[in-house]
């Protein structure tokens, strides 16, 4: 545990791995928020950073707006500029899946908007254990009983976690030895949210040794694991896996049946989320229906999921994005942006706000004429993104056909190979 003098001194030695350049901090106003805000700024003044704060109100409960106001107003009195950034396009679903979504998407365009290298969040040791009781509870398999990650990327939007080792009664401590204020929101007591009842449940658990620290040491194991087996994983990609110039993956099918179930489906897995850029795993469930399929029947003319379509042909399986799936036209606004969250594109400046992108389509394949169309699979040509004058297509860079349009995949022709080595 650690004593309220010693906490500058760890969180000086989490932040040691955070990028260069500003910083972002997401504060809700809860205890271990706020305790972030005040060590991150502690922390900059030390080392010369310039760092900003942001407050989403999901605009759900009454007092969200309160508290975003209480929020801004303790930045301004700490020298930090604050944003409130609201969430308006409300969604029938799950309410908790879409308020989490949501706010990772406006904190993602906060900090582009800002230029931030990195969004610090407050998640403690006590929220990986309650994470990880969720996902025993959900039966995770190695992957999820990892627990949260300290450094991750979601849809480009770059956080990090300096508090994971740090319980929830050591940033109150710490809090109360410094007399600041925080706010305990009303849904950290709903007893609707599974959450609230695991949090609720650990106190019992720890009677028969089932505590944080232990959960969070069998995280560490599976850590390991995870990384022994993606490194097993990556290696038969090297040899057996090849990434195609227009985005699609192709395995060597013989190879793939070969393999142990466990890495057949951390590979697709793997592929599914490249492919479409989500940042999530597909549910187990899913994965080993595919996987069967793969393996039971050679000729598997198309299986859908999480916006890919997989198909087999003779001893190949292919692995391309799904045309429902990707973004339709859209009119240019800037020279150099991310496309289908996978495509590098560059257009011509003097076409902004006048010419748009989108993918080729039925229609568009139809105008054009070129040889090169019999190198690269039909549905990986409707797929594949070009520049549109109205519904005239104007280029496509896949085939060489026209100008005005660049396109190349995000991370190279190594794109794949890099991601296996580091989701």
């Amino acid at each position: 545990m650690f004593a309220v003098e010693n906490l500058k001194g760890f969180f000086a030695k989490a932040m040691k791995e955070i990028p260069n350049g500003d910083i972002g901090v997401a504060v809700s106003g809860g205890g271990d928020s706020i305790a972030l805000l005040y060590l991150t700024v502690d922390w900059a003044l030390k080392n010369g950073r310039s760092l900003k704060s942001a407050t989403v109100d999901h605009g759900i409960r009454l007092e969200s707006e309160s508290e975003c106001h209480y929020v801004e107003e303790i930045s301004r009195e700490l020298s930090v500029q604050h944003t409130t950034l609201k969430w308006i396009d409300h969604n029938n679903g799950n309410l908790q899946k879409l308020a989490r979504e949501a706010r990772h998407k406006l904190l993602r365009q906060w900090a582009i908007r800002n230029n931030l290298s990195v969004v610090l969040f407050g998640h403690t040791l006590d929220d990986n254990a309650e994470t990880i009781m969720i996902r025993l509870s959900r039966g995770s398999g190695i992957d999820g009983l990892t627990g949260i990650s300290k450094s991750i990327n979601i849809n480009d939007l770059a956080i990090f976690r300096p508090l994971l080792q740090v319980s929830r009664l050591e940033l109150r401590n710490y809090l109360k030895s410094e007399s600041i204020r925080w706010i305990d929101e009303p849904s950290n007591f709903d007893q609707r949210f599974k959450r609230i009842r695991i949090r609720q449940l650990l106190p019992k658990l720890t009677e028969v040794g089932i505590t944080a620290h232990k959960l969070i040491s069998m995280a560490e194991h599976m850590a390991r694991a995870k990384e022994a087996l993606d490194l097993e994983v990556t290696r038969f990609a090297k040899i057996h896996v090849n990434q195609e110039a227009w985005g699609d993956l192709v395995f060597e099918r013989d190879a793939f049946t070969r393999l142990p179930s466990e890495y057949q489906m951390r590979l697709l897995a793997a592929a599914l989320r490249w492919i479409s850029g989500s940042a999530y795993r597909p549910r187990f469930k899913s994965l080993k229906t595919l996987s069967n399929l793969l393996i039971c029947d050679q000729s598997m003319s198309g299986f859908s999921l999480m916006g890919s379509i997989v198909r087999c042909k003779k001893n190949r399986i292919i692995i391309a994005r799904e045309f429902s799936a990707i973004p339709k036209h859209q009119k240019i606004t800037k020279k150099t942006f991310i496309w289908d969250k996978k495509w590098n594109l560059k257009v011509d400046p003097f076409q902004t706000n006048i010419l748009a992108v989108g993918p080729l389509g039925k229609n568009g394949l139809g105008q054009i004429n070129t040889k090169n169309i019999e190198n690269i699979p039909r549905n990986a040509l409707i797929s594949s993104v070009a520049l549109f004058q109205n519904d005239r297509v104007i280029c496509v860079p896949s085939l060489s056909y026209g100008t005005g349009l660049t396109a190349e995949l995000v991370g190279g022709p190594k794109s794949f190979l890099n991601f296996l080595s580091t989701y």
